[in-house]
């Protein structure tokens, strides 16, 4: 077959032939059929309906109430969170994803991992424990989660506590990653087990979540075209912000630092620590000295904070349609990937490494700086020492102070000593920079640099460090690129002037521009001391970018060309630019005075000149120039001198005024209409025959929105950083550095850097404790119902805490009464004394943070409904009194108060009797002898105080209870203890308990409890009550219709006693085989009773049988 296959020849096409020409003609002609207008009308009205209304109704289940975009324009990055229980995979996915981003391996996963995924991309990879505290954090926190569950297993309790947790916290974006798939030997099974898992996690998420499937395992590596789709769908993914988040500023630590006084330390090694936080800025902008909460720690406030360099930046060329793998930047001190290695008691910075942090230019610059440092046999000050002063820039290089003093001779006698010395050590400091220059890689620079002291340029750089803030050197080499650029333009203007125009002799050609630039260059000369002393940036400061050609001119006057020989300097610095504390940096005279706040004002003792080339102008132009030079005031156009004398000439009479006055009304109302029409075409708001059609709201919405997003973002554009972090703060997208004073020792002895370290920032109102009050269920899944004034540990917003809830159900009239427990599948409120949290803040109740158990940890979910410093939850009191003397419709009620003063308040309250005869309350009772003595009473015990008089609607009896519901003010205990997880040993971090209630304890030491007697149930004896008959009278009787009256029933005579026989035993045994003989007779009637029973049924079917067979004859 195969030999068969080889010989057959291939399939040739037609060049020529009526086959041919057919397809071609087919091709050409585009003939439209006409279409059966009944084939394609609708059937049915109403299925044509109900298909429109599915239709409308899928598109405005699309659409969201539009969010002003509060993001910044490099926005930080994309956290996205890995979550799952244990041995399911979650450190090996991100090694993957890294590695399908970056196209290189990292070896260990601890704390964030940030890289740069695309050019205008940006992720934050967190792996998160098993650990009830981190998840909570994390959920705060991520953006996008991938969660994963082991196959073989299936969901387990921890995916479904961070869900309800999501739930309320975060509504990030979730997708779920399926693993161990490897482990099904039966293909059936897989996929039954897969459509399973995807049901259930739509149930739980949302119907169409994504759920990703990986395979299995190869060389310790999933499969990598399933990673490849994994991460193409993460970097597609579209982010809604969250309220919570856009209103609160918060930074995901991913580095620390403990910079405590060492010796504070070696004094007390439990003393507080000073530390500093690093980490990118999120949600909204974060002000300096603010009030912040850290998540397991407690509040602090921000001692001082400052924006860094960004270590994981994008790419500066974005002209490129993807990223080479030197731009792939990752940044994951806490791995230590990107130059920083954290260790327990130091920090280690590797420099061979520094290329994974920053683009290979820059950062291998530093690195050679760092190599060149480490090479250097004289220090900086002994160069400094060696190097001369330079005053003007003519000026030949010596010292100046021999002339000060007036002893020239002496110090050239001195010179001619020590010249041989002098010139060495000025050689060896050129050799020194130039090989500086040689590790940096500047070939662009042409003259050789010379080395200065620090008193021309240490002072600046000293200030450069202050003001430049995180400009980074792109800066420099971009001024140094544009001043090699106007020195290549000023070589190839020297080269035309010298050449021949028109065979005309070269020092005729342009003689007045030649004229002028003499002038302007001895002015120059003249100005070059004010020039040198205040710098040639400070003219161009009060320059304008879009300045006219005599403007350019001035600012040309100010730069000297001496100062091109000492464009580049050597400036030392204190590393504020560089992120290993670069010492020596290369930097352009332009950044000498960068955005200094001290620099940018305006400097008032020296003088501007501008200057303009008045050769170029007409005498037109100068006289329209110089006219208006000689007068004063101010006036319209229209009061000018030519105008008025045009109109003295004209002379318009008043109906020729009149009519030229219409026709500029005229003319204003249509030019008014036509700018109303192209305003409402230009908003689409004018459809094709002119009509107004309302543009759609949401559309309309979004613009609104889009423009409100614009106007923020380029409110504070102009503003140099550091200006602008002083009024709006730190933006969002900022690397920052935060340091915080009085941390725990705790927190740097037990630290951990797998545990997520969250910095969020606090409103004013939320520093506040107060009484909160949350809309609250409890959970479905939770065993246990909750009892008010039982510890339980909350999360809400920022923080964790454990406080004492107090449950409520609000009735139909406002009034919130307290319960016991909490109701099942109902809302509740809860007060509790908590933080003052914004309303609408979503809240987690959790029973035991313990990773040990086995139920379900989360006992109840709620929402903030009221904040105040004050509550109102009332409690039903009953109080029972009884009554001691009854008077038809009055009763003396005693043992329900205590005094006369407890009955005063409570007049004329609503009383009633457990037989349900209401009653209301009257007056106490000041002197009881006198009543008893009045009505005649036999009481024996005297009357108790508080007892007072009643009236009801009914006569009561003595037996009766009566009761009188009131309410009273309930108290919340004001306590309040955040969660301080952090500051315990990794062993106990999950078992952070806070207090225990009474039960507990005893459970724990095997307490017992005593018991009140008054708590028990005893059992009840009730004697039966015997009533009279009742007695209607007489008269009554007479006027009751016959059917009411009682009916008297005759006398019922008594039954005949009968004697007793004694019979004989002949008379007995005849008796009974009497009895016998009549029960035989019985059951015999009996049968024959059945027996004709069975006979007649039988009968009447035959007779119906007959009747139907004679019908159908007749029929027939």
């Amino acid at each position: 077959m195969d030999q068969i296959n080889e010989n057959k020849k291939p399939h040739r096409k037609k060049q020529a032939g009526a086959k041919l020409n057919k397809k071609k003609n087919t091709k050409k002609e585009d003939v439209v059929k006409p279409k059966n207008v009944k084939a394609f009308a609708f059937h049915s009205i109403k299925k044509a309906e109900r298909a429109v209304r599915r239709t409308a109704d899928f598109k405005e289940k699309k659409f969201h109430n539009p969010v002003v975009d509060r993001s910044s324009v490099v926005p930080p990055p994309i956290v996205v969170a890995v979550v799952g229980p244990p041995k399911v995979g979650k450190t090996t996915l991100i090694k993957c994803l890294v590695k399908n981003f970056l196209k290189r391996k990292i070896t260990t996963i601890n704390g964030p991992v940030s890289i740069v995924s695309s050019k205008k991309q940006r992720l934050t990879f967190l792996e998160c424990n098993n650990d009830f505290n981190s998840m909570i954090d994390i959920s705060k926190v991520a953006d996008l989660v991938l969660l994963m569950v082991d196959a073989s297993f299936g969901f387990e309790m921890e995916i479904f506590e961070f869900l309800h947790i999501s739930k309320v916290h975060g509504e990030m974006k979730i997708i779920g990653v399926l693993t161990h798939l490897d482990s099904f030997g039966n293909n059936k099974r897989l996929k039954k087990t897969k459509k399973i898992l995807k049901n259930r996690f739509w149930k739980d998420v949302y119907p169409g979540a994504k759920l990703f499937y990986l395979s299995g395992i190869v060389n310790e590596e999933y499969q990598k075209m399933e990673i490849h789709n994994l991460g193409r769908f993460i970097s597609v993914m579209k982010y809604r912000p969250l309220q919570w988040r856009s209103s609160h500023p918060y930074v995901l630590v991913d580095r620390i630092e403990d910079v405590t006084d060492p010796e504070l330390i070696r004094q007390n090694n439990k003393s507080d620590r000073t530390v500093c936080f690093y980490g990118y800025v999120r949600g909204t902008h974060f002000k300096n000295k603010t009030s912040v909460h850290l998540a397991g720690l407690g509040d602090f406030t921000i001692d001082d904070m400052s924006y860094l360099n960004d270590p994981c930046s994008f790419p500066d060329e974005l002209k490129k349609r993807s990223l080479d793998d030197r731009e792939r930047l990752i940044y994951a001190p806490m791995s230590g990937v990107g130059g920083v290695l954290f260790d327990k008691d130091a920090v280690y910075i590797e420099t061979k490494g520094i290329n994974l942090m920053s683009d290979k230019k820059r950062s291998g610059d530093k690195e050679k700086m760092l190599e060149t440092l480490k090479n250097m046999q004289t220090t900086i000050d002994g160069k400094m020492a060696a190097g001369n002063f330079q005053l003007f820039s003519n000026q030949e290089e010596g010292d100046d102070d021999g002339d000060e003093d007036g002893n020239d001779e002496e110090e050239d006698d001195d010179g001619s000593e020590d010249g041989k010395d002098d010139d060495e050590n000025e050689r060896d400091g050129r050799e020194e920079v130039e090989g500086d220059m040689d590790v940096d890689g500047n070939e662009n620079l042409s003259e050789p640099w010379k080395l200065k002291t620090g008193l021309e340029e240490n002072d600046d750089d000293d200030d450069d460090d202050d003001m430049e803030g995180d400009d980074d050197d792109e800066d420099e080499e971009e001024a140094l690129d544009d001043e090699e650029e106007e020195e290549d333009d000023d070589v190839d203007m020297s080269e035309d002037d010298h050449e021949n125009v028109d065979g005309a002799l070269k020092w005729k050609v342009k003689l007045r521009e030649k004229g002028n630039s003499s002038f302007l260059e001895r002015l120059k000369n003249i100005n070059n001391i004010q020039s040198f002393v205040y710098g040639t940036e400070i003219m161009n400061l009060h320059d304008d970018k879009s300045t006219n050609d005599s403007e350019e001119q001035e600012k040309e006057t100010y730069e000297g060309k001496d100062n091109k020989n000492n464009d580049n300097k050597i400036k030392i610095n204190d590393g504020g630019d560089d992120f290993l504390g670069g010492f020596l940096s290369l930097s352009d005279h332009n950044s000498r005075f960068g955005s200094n706040k001290l620099f940018h004002q305006e400097e008032t003792s020296k003088q501007l000149y501008a200057f303009y080339d008045f050769n170029k102008l007409d005498v037109q132009e100068l006289v329209e120039r110089v006219k208006d030079c000689f007068v004063s005031g101010m006036w319209d156009e229209d009061e000018d001198a030519e105008t008025l004398l045009k109109r003295d000439a004209e002379r318009e009479t008043p109906e020729e005024r009149r009519e030229r006055r219409m026709k500029a009304k005229l003319l204003e109302r249509k030019r008014r209409q036509k700018e109303m029409f192209d305003m409402l075409y230009d908003e689409g708001r004018l459809d094709g025959n002119g009509t107004t059609a309302d543009k759609n709201y949401f559309e309309t919405l979004k613009e609104e929105m889009a423009q409100q997003a614009q106007l923020n973002r380029s409110e504070f554009e102009s503003l140099p950083e550091s200006a602008r972090v002083e009024f709006e703060g730190f933006r969002p997208g900022l690397y920052v550095r935060m340091q915080i004073r009085s941390i725990p020792c705790e927190f740097i002895e037990y630290f951990d850097p797998t545990y997520p370290i969250v910095v969020g920032g606090l409103l004013t109102s939320e520093q506040n404790i107060g009484y909160v009050t949350v809309n609250f269920k409890k959970h479905r899944w939770h065993k246990k119902v909750l009892k008010t004034n039982d510890p339980v540990i909350f999360s809400l917003g920022w923080r964790r805490f454990q406080t004492i809830p107090v449950y409520s159900i609000q009735d139909h009239n406002g009034r919130n009464r307290q319960i016991k427990y909490t109701p099942n599948h109902l809302h509740c409120h809860a007060t509790f004394w908590g933080p003052i949290t914004p309303q609408g803040s979503g809240i987690v109740a959790i029973d035991s943070l313990a990773s040990n158990t086995k139920e379900f940890r989360i006992s109840g979910t709620g929402n903030v409904c009221e904040i105040d410093k004050s509550f109102a939850i009332v409690k039903k009191l009953k109080l029972v009194g009884t009554p001691f003397l009854i008077h038809q419709n009055t009763a003396f009620i005693q043992g329900m108060f205590n005094s006369s003063l407890e009955v005063a308040k409570f007049e004329l309250a609503s009383i009633r009797t457990v037989s349900g005869i209401r009653g209301q309350i009257k007056k106490s009772i000041k002197n009881g002898a006198t009543l008893l003595k009045k009505f005649k009473s036999k009481m024996a015990d005297p009357i108790l105080p508080g007892a007072f008089r009643a009236t009801f609607e009914d006569k009561i009896l003595m037996s009766d209870i009566v009761f009188m519901r009131t309410w009273y003010k309930t108290s919340v205990d004001q306590f309040y203890n955040p969660v301080t997880n952090l500051l315990l040993s990794q062993a106990s971090r999950d078992a952070w308990r806070g207090m225990k209630t009474a039960g507990q304890i005893r459970r724990e030491k095997n307490i017992k409890r005593d018991v009140n007697e008054d708590n028990l149930y005893k059992p009840i004896a009730r004697p039966v009550r015997e009533y009279k008959p009742l007695q209607i009278p007489r008269e009554l009787q007479r006027q009751l219709p016959f059917r009411l009256k009682p009916k008297t029933e005759g006398k019922t005579v008594g039954e005949i006693k009968r004697i007793a026989v004694v019979k004989e035993p002949h008379e007995r045994k005849v008796s009974q085989m009497m009895k016998q003989l009549q029960a035989i007779y019985d059951q015999k009637r009996k049968n024959q009773r059945v027996i004709m029973r069975e006979r007649a049924s039988k009968h009447r079917k035959e007779i119906i049988s007959k009747n139907k067979a004679k019908a159908a004859k007749k029929k027939r």
